[in-house]
């Protein structure tokens, strides 16, 4: 059973795909305009025959394809770089307050939903661990709302997966008192 994601949540995230659609498509125009205007060679491909207009189409494709990627890899990567050290800092000392710390202390913060939603599991994680359950259920809404923005499933399943986790532990709790 999946949750709806306040709108406010989702909200967040929807200029972010904008962005990154944006600049690949302006830079793949510019590359249209250089080969169409200023090479000479493409500019008699395109006019020679279908096969060149579709063979000079598929270049474009594929530049806009590559140029989406890169700028998306780009955006997150001090994010990425920051979160993996300080994930491979807490897998050698198990440290669940450290990573907590740590975690909520990042210089730099997430740019993306994806990247949002691995922070938010994570810090869930780390309050789970501590006990603080409440909290936890807190960022999982979080990283529902980027499971959502990021419209893939697997994530929300993780999403859910986490939340039973969380639900298990509280009720043991509640159960042991």
């Amino acid at each position: 059973m999946r949750r709806k994601v306040p709108a406010s949540h989702a909200a967040a995230f929807k200029g972010y795909h904008v962005a990154v659609f944006l600049l690949p498509l302006g830079c793949t125009l510019l590359l249209v305009f250089f080969l169409a205007f200023c090479t000479p060679f493409f500019r008699w491909l395109a006019g020679a025959s279908i096969l060149g207009s579709l063979l000079l189409f598929v270049l474009l494709l594929a530049s806009f394809g590559l140029l989406y990627l890169v700028i998306s890899g780009w955006i997150n990567r001090p994010f990425t770089k920051e979160n993996n050290q300080i994930t491979r800092t807490y897998e050698k000392g198990k440290d669940a307050e450290q990573l907590l710390r740590s975690l909520s202390n990042m210089k730099h913060k997430p740019r993306s939903p994806l990247a949002s939603f691995t922070l938010h599991m994570s810090l869930s994680s780390a309050l789970c661990e501590l006990g603080r359950y409440d909290e936890s259920l807190t960022y999982l809404e979080k990283a529902d709302a980027a499971a959502a923005a990021e419209k893939d499933k697997k994530l929300a399943e993780a999403v859910q997966q986490q939340r039973k986790t969380v639900l298990e532990k509280q009720q043991a709790l509640q159960v042991k008192k």
